[in-house]
């Protein structure tokens, strides 16, 4: 995994969370990498962070860009 360093002011939703600057234990976040789907999830990060790591090669998370799965006969 190729994971970059973004300072909690540069996050867009779409981004791919994998690591803190600091442990998960003592935050809200359950799971340890999540996509950043809206607003809300980035100005919790930065109450408790002052950069995230993030994979940049992970599928960009946008609402309604998912396909359907498909069924294999």
């Amino acid at each position: 995994m190729n994971k970059k360093q973004v300072p909690v002011e540069e996050l867009r939703v779409g981004m791919y969370v994998v690591e803190l600057d600091r442990p998960w234990l003592g935050t809200p976040f359950d799971f340890q990498g999540f996509p950043l789907t809206n607003d809300e999830q980035i100005q919790s990060l930065k109450v408790y962070c002052k950069s995230v790591f993030v994979d940049p090669e992970r599928e960009q998370w946008t609402p309604g860009a998912r396909r359907p799965a498909t069924q294999n006969v």
